[in-house]
């Protein structure tokens, strides 16, 4: 008996399932070392609340631990996107037709269902010859043009077409300002991060560029020596001194420039009247000793954005 010949589509069947099996593979390992992780920083974690009942939260050791830590959760959050990433099965694809597929994502980088995308035109106008899609519980769409069975309509390959992503009761969540084309026998993907980000004024000429989450409030600075050269590596606190109890917004470390930032929320500091804070700073260096501090001084209802240049004698740092 002769070898049976596959046909075509037969073989780009057996790739496609090729593909998925590679893709459950590495989604299973991505998986290994989440849980890797996950337990090096349970420990962490544990470690870092026996040093800040030892040392204080303030030491230059246990910092260094929290932004180990929020750096680790940040990590988790990209990690879970390409898991879940791994774990879809694409729609295969004939060559006589195009899709654009994706995800939906919220702002802690989870999947969003039940929203609907669609394509429109420059003009804002849905272009309903292309279909829509509907995200599942990981947030992911597709949207194949024709789709089986459907008669083809002609699309320019030079009309440009958008993504806009709605919920139930029609409200536009996002549009996309990069454009798609329909390309027969080609793939696009996109991820969509939904936030609740307002757009921000521009900032003064010469003012350094922050992006801003919205009812945030920042504190930036430098730490000196007398020669105006950084000193990275000591502990910085912002504090919001009241009548009673002083609020600490945060601590942090400084850059090898000697440069830090703080953003924090209203929620942290605002209390019955108090619409602005009353703050002030401390530095201190990697043995927990003082060499600076702001207490004094106190900036008093202090806007939303606030600099400080500290300068540190180098006789003060021995």
């Amino acid at each position: 008996m002769g070898k049976r010949q596959f046909t075509e589509e037969e073989i780009l069947g057996k790739i496609d399932a090729s593909f998925d099996s590679v893709e459950k593979l590495r989604g299973e390992g991505l998986d290994r070392v989440k849980l890797f992780h996950s337990i090096k920083h349970r420990a962490l974690e544990k470690e870092q609340k026996r040093l800040s009942g030892k040392l204080g939260s303030d030491h230059p050791r246990v910092v260094k631990m929290a932004a180990r830590i929020r750096y680790n959760k940040s990590m988790f959050k990209e990690l879970n996107v390409e898991i879940e990433k791994a774990k879809i099965s694409v729609p295969s694809l004939k060559e006589n037709s195009w899709m654009v597929h994706g995800r939906v994502l919220d702002k802690d980088k989870k999947g969003v269902s039940g929203l609907t995308v669609g394509l429109f035109d420059e003009k804002g106008s849905w272009v309903k010859k292309l279909g829509y899609g509907c995200t599942d519980k990981r947030g992911y769409f597709s949207i194949i043009y024709p789709r089986n069975g459907e008669e083809r309509k002609e699309v320019p390959e030079s009309m440009e077409l958008f993504l806009y992503v709605s919920d139930k009761d029609y409200k536009i969540l996002f549009k996309d300002s990069e454009p798609l084309f329909v390309k027969i026998g080609q793939i696009d993907y996109r991820e969509i991060y939904l936030t609740d980000e307002e757009i921000c004024p521009p900032p003064e000429p010469g003012e350094e560029i922050i992006p801003v989450e919205p009812d945030a409030w920042i504190v930036k600075g430098r730490v000196t020596d007398e020669e105006g050269r950084g000193i990275g590596g000591l502990a910085a606190s912002l504090y919001d001194k009241d009548r009673i109890f002083e609020d600490r917004l945060g601590t942090t470390l400084t850059d090898d420039a000697g440069k830090f930032m703080f953003v924090y929320k209203t929620e942290e500091f605002s209390e019955f009247f108090e619409a602005n804070p009353d703050i002030y700073l401390k530095v201190l260096d990697q043995k927990g000793k003082k060499l600076y501090s702001s207490r004094k001084k106190v900036r008093c209802k202090a806007g939303c954005i606030e600099s400080f240049n500290i300068k540190i004698k180098r006789t003060t740092r021995r």
